[in-house]
């Protein structure tokens, strides 16, 4: 603190007045210092740095180790034959036909969708 209270205003050889860029009060130039952003700043309203803005991350490897180009082939579903057939539930989508009946009997389509979907225990 200033020999004569925070006014800052007494002769000192070499001396010179200066204000606190943070708070405005008066103090001798000799007494403030330069804080880390630049600041002229008293005593009282000096802070250094906080250490953590100096850590720095180490870049993280994102990429696979080795990948193949992809392929312009698309190989569709396998379809069966009870995959294909018009019956309601027994197509599934991409190998069904509209007037697709194949089996022909329809006891045997109800056949088909047992082995497709069996019955789930309860």
């Amino acid at each position: 603190m200033s020999q004569g209270g925070n006014s800052g205003n007494y002769f000192k050889a070499g001396d010179w007045n200066a204000i606190c860029d943070l708070c405005g009060f008066r103090y001798k130039a000799s007494e403030l210092k330069k804080n880390w952003k630049g600041e002229m700043v008293c005593p009282s309203d000096f802070e250094l740095r906080h250490p953590q803005e100096f850590v720095r991350v180490r870049p993280e490897k994102i990429a696979v180790p080795w990948a193949r180009p992809e392929s312009d082939l698309f190989i569709g579903p396998a379809c069966f034959i009870w995959d294909s057939s018009g019956y309601t539930g027994l197509g599934i989508v991409g190998c069904a036909r509209v007037g697709n009946v194949s089996p022909v009997n329809p006891q045997t389509s109800i056949q088909l969708y047992a082995l497709k979907f069996p019955p789930q225990p309860a």
